[in-house]
């Protein structure tokens, strides 16, 4: 009963009168198939999507977007929160819970910068990269970060679809961050 239901979603969203869901329903089914005999290429369309996990066909991607490539009201959300989000990012200097970055093990830093310890790659050279987790997939519990930047979280968790994975970044001076992928699909520069 579910696989057939879950079948008939598929068709669905590949089926709907604009066409904006073709290209998630094919990702769909080669995800169902693994990739393997689905026929669904995924290899990346262009160099900024290399190293990719999840490659969905047709996406666009770019370095930077701007409210204007897309009607989410959460942006503009995020932009009026400005002053809040930054004011409590400036009152955590100094305070415990930053800590060193590490992109995951597998491969997402351009060059070999694995961590002396073997946990994940440091994907900067020179000068250090601290970040303040406030979420993290629900894999740790950031609730006590959480705490102190309560307008950031809450703008956070109004977003759709929530990711689970939110941080603060902090570079000190001299710091070079290289090319590194997400799951984004997009490089940074």
């Amino acid at each position: 009963m579910g696989e057939a239901v879950a079948r008939s979603w598929i068709q669905s969203i590949g089926s709907d009168s604009t066409g904006d869901f073709s290209r998630v329903r094919g990702w769909l089914v080669g995800r169902l198939n693994s990739f393997g005999s689905s026929g669904i290429s995924t290899s990346a369309s262009s160099k900024w999507q290399a190293g990719c996990p999840e490659i969905i066909p047709g996406l666009r991607s770019k370095a930077f977007w701007s409210a204007e490539d897309f009607d989410f009201p959460w942006v503009t959300d995020f932009e009026k929160g400005f002053h809040d989000v930054r004011e409590e990012l400036l009152a955590l200097r100094g305070r415990r819970g930053f800590q060193p970055y590490r992109a995951p093990n597998g491969g997402s830093c351009s060059g070999d910068l694995a961590a002396k310890d073997g946990v994940g790659s440091h994907c900067h050279e020179g000068g250090d990269w601290n970040v303040f987790y406030l979420f993290l997939h629900s894999v740790v519990d950031f609730s006590q970060n959480r705490s102190m930047c309560p307008k950031t979280v809450k703008l956070v968790e109004a977003l759709p679809r929530h990711h689970k994975h939110a941080f603060f970044s902090a570079l000190a001076p001299g710091t070079h961050v290289v090319k590194h992928n997400g799951e984004t699909q997009s490089w940074s520069k």
